[in-house]
Formats: structure tokens, C-alpha cells, sequence
């Protein structure tokens, strides 16, 4: 049975305590009995750069990106469906949709990268 905490972490040491004469050491402190709190800082987990290169897949994985994308295609591109949960859409980018379309204007590139970056910046 695996256990819950790597051996280097956490380990069992002597003691008397609410754990049956158990306490249990991390990094060489000790805790016996009573009431504790420990608190950790957690790695602050960055948004990675969405770019019109992203895949559909990563951006339909955001429902803040996927909301700003979907709204700026059905300005667009009213009435023209793009399911970005299909499988064989998953690794396609906004810019391989755009190849597709003639004549993209330049404020419909712009409008799209707009929003991957108020997204990036305005959600958490």
C-alpha cells in the first residue's frame, strides 16, 4: 500500500500524543498532542500565454476564454458553428480557422487576440 506522504517528508517519531503515543515529524519538528495548524504557501500556478496558435482545446478548457472566443466568432462569423469540443478539432488553432475564411480582417485578429489577453489578465 502506497504511502500518503513520501518517507523523506513526513515520518513517524516517539511520543505521547492523541495518536495512540504517535506523533509525527516533518523536516525534523515534532508535534505531541493538542491542537495544531500548519500552513503552507502554495506555488502560484501561472496561465499559460494564449496566442491564436493555442489549441481549441486549451482554450475551450477556460469557460472565461471560451466565453470571450465564442463572442467574438458570432460577431463574426454569425450562424457558423465551431464545436471546440469536437475530437477532430482539438488541436486545431484559431488561426488554422482563420486560413480557412477569405479575406480576415485585421480587426477580427485583433478583436480575437484581445480577448485571449483580457482573459489572461481579468480571470484567476
Amino acid at each position: 500500500m502506497p504511502r500518503p506522504w513520501p518517507t523523506a517528508w513526513v515520518r513517524p517519531c516517539s511520543g505521547s500524543g492523541a495518536s495512540g503515543g504517535r506523533t509525527w515529524s516533518r523536516l525534523g519538528g515534532s508535534a505531541s498532542g493538542g491542537s495544531h495548524t500548519w500552513r503552507y504557501r502554495l506555488p502560484v500556478r501561472e496561465k499559460p500565454i494564449l496566442t491564436l496558435d493555442t489549441p481549441l482545446r486549451t482554450l475551450a478548457a477556460d469557460p472565461g476564454v471560451r466565453r470571450a472566443i465564442t463572442e467574438v466568432l458570432d460577431r463574426h462569423l454569425p450562424g457558423i458553428p465551431i464545436d471546440s469540443e469536437a475530437p477532430e478539432a482539438a488541436s486545431v488553432s484559431l488561426n488554422d480557422i482563420l486560413g480557412y475564411i477569405p479575406s480576415v480582417s485585421a480587426e477580427f485578429r485583433d478583436e480575437l487576440s484581445g480577448a485571449l489577453a483580457v482573459t489572461r489578465e481579468g480571470t484567476e
